[in-house]
């Protein structure tokens, strides 16, 4: 998984603090590694240009691999947070037709012109045990930021509750993230090369000879 759809499937999931935290104790090594380097009398202004980009290059690999690890993990419990919530995994019925139906459903919610209509629908979907269409309201409902739509389908399915919580904090997350994350990511680099692409500074980590 590349570094920023990690990053993306970790912030969604309600794990921002925990990449923030990842990034920031990675920053710190490599800043104390940096000014080693810098302050060895016996490189040459080009040697510790190339010793803290290579540096930068090796230690950058095992950040993104530690991300897409718990990305992993994490995507896991989303997909199955909203295939139960928002799909049709645990209904009754053929699978294929189950997927028209939730495509049909979806298709309805989104003709709704306000939350009240997509409510209306979703307390006949209730009555009438049409779970597909009141998921589809649900999904509605996290995305839109309605609380009340949320709490009128969680009235008749608590058990619902804590996967709707983690919906409901992810999509919150990756409203709300972005800067920060991407300043933490900038620390991870040489303060000369702070403005470089990862594949410019591996370019500089290769000795240029003459």
């Amino acid at each position: 998984m590349e570094r920023q759809e990690a990053i993306k499937t970790l912030v969604k999931g309600g794990k921002g603090a925990d990449v923030k935290k990842l990034l920031s104790e990675k920053a710190d090594i490599a800043q104390r590694a940096y000014k080693e380097i810098q302050d060895n009398p016996d490189l040459t202004e080009e040697a510790k240009r190339v010793h803290q980009a290579s540096h930068y290059v090796q230690m950058i690999k095992g950040v993104n691999a530690e991300l897409s690890k718990m990305a992993g993990r994490v995507w896991i419990t989303d997909q199955d947070d909203a295939s139960s919530v928002f799909g049709v995994k645990g209904l009754d019925g053929d699978v294929a037709s189950l997927a028209i139906s939730r495509r049909d459903a979806s298709d309805r919610i989104a003709a709704c012109t306000s939350g009240d209509e997509v409510r209306e629908l979703l307390q006949r979907a209730t009555r009438s045990g049409d779970e597909v269409l009141a998921r589809a309201a649900a999904e509605w409902g996290v995305e839109h930021r309605d609380a009340r739509t949320v709490n009128e389908f969680l009235r008749t399915r608590p058990k619902a509750e804590a996967a709707v919580q983690r919906l409901w904090d992810g999509e919150a997350a990756e409203r709300g993230g972005g800067m920060d994350i991407a300043l933490a990511l900038g620390g991870l680099r040489p303060t000369e090369m702070f403005s470089m692409s990862d594949s410019a500074i591996e370019a500089a980590a290769q000795p240029v000879y003459s």
